[in-house]
């Protein structure tokens, strides 16, 4: 009701999809201007019934700013991205992202392959810092070794740190976020754990996702994945090929927020100039 009321108004509506998979949702979008991820990714768009777009703008991902921005690799590291957990008392809404047994089955994974490759560093990095702290608790951790290159990150108190470990870590492997869609479209091998006791396959269809990300549906899919991943990338080291710098889509290149200012700055001058001229 706010958007129709605002276009019967005369006021130029602008949004940016934060992810791709907000195509598989049946969510209302009523607005004149749409920023999205890339060109290809509108097919997908207009293919939604919910959507009512006038325009949409392939700008990408703006958080991805925060990675091309952050810190250079220097080691081969591995950063797991386990969402969060609803509650350690049930299951949730949500086998795919918030159950706890999938967190918990995501992180025992984990170990098998931070197990497999004493030379990489794994950094866990929870959502928020309520998931640092529930992965502590004894009912999640009972039974699990740590090996000493498995640590969790639990710094929350710095702007963009998320961003800031994707910018320094070659692999990244997690529960689907939307953090995973940025990664991949800035270069970083991206891998999703759609996996979960007693099943998989979340989503029937992952074409949504960008071209350097995949998806493992059982648990020795993933560990299979991630060892071949890992096992590609200290290979291209050993030979010293150049994998510091990775192949980023094209509009992953620092300049997403500059190029939103840009077309609203335009669309605001062309409102501008029609006011005028009434």
């Amino acid at each position: 009701p706010v958007s129709l009321a605002l276009g019967a108004s005369g006021i130029v509506r602008a949004a940016a999809l934060e992810r791709p998979n907000s195509s598989r949702l049946c969510l209302p979008v009523i607005v004149d201007l749409l920023f999205i991820s890339t060109p290809e990714f509108a097919d997908q768009l207009w293919m939604n019934p919910t959507f009512c777009v006038g325009e949409m703008a392939a700008v990408g991902l703006w958080r991805t700013d925060w990675i091309t921005e952050g810190p250079t690799r220097t080691a081969a590291r591995v950063l797991v991205l386990p969402f969060h957990v609803t509650s350690l008392e049930s299951e949730g809404k949500s086998h795919l992202a918030t159950s706890w047994s999938t967190a918990r089955q995501f992180l025992e994974d984990v170990i098998v392959l931070a197990e497999r490759w004493p030379e990489v560093e794994f950094i866990i990095r929870g959502k928020d810092v309520s998931w640092a702290t529930q992965i502590m608790e004894p009912t999640f951790t009972l039974g699990l070794n740590f090996p000493q290159n498995l640590r969790i990150d639990d710094d929350y108190s710095t702007m963009y740190r998320s961003y800031d470990l994707v910018s320094s870590s070659e692999i990244v492997v997690g529960k689907y976020t939307s953090l995973l869609d940025e990664a991949a479209l800035a270069g970083r091998a991206s891998i999703v754990h759609d996996a979960y006791p007693g099943g998989g396959n979340s989503y029937k269809d992952w074409s949504f996702l960008p071209e350097t990300a995949s998806v493992a549906r059982t648990s020795e899919d993933f560990v299979e994945l991630v060892n071949s991943t890992v096992e590609s990338f200290l290979r291209k080291v050993s030979s010293e090929e150049d994998v510091w710098k990775p192949t980023r889509h094209a509009l992953c290149d620092g300049a997403v927020r500059e190029r939103m200012i840009s077309r609203l700055e335009k669309e605001l001058e062309t409102t501008r100039q029609v006011s005028s001229a009434r």
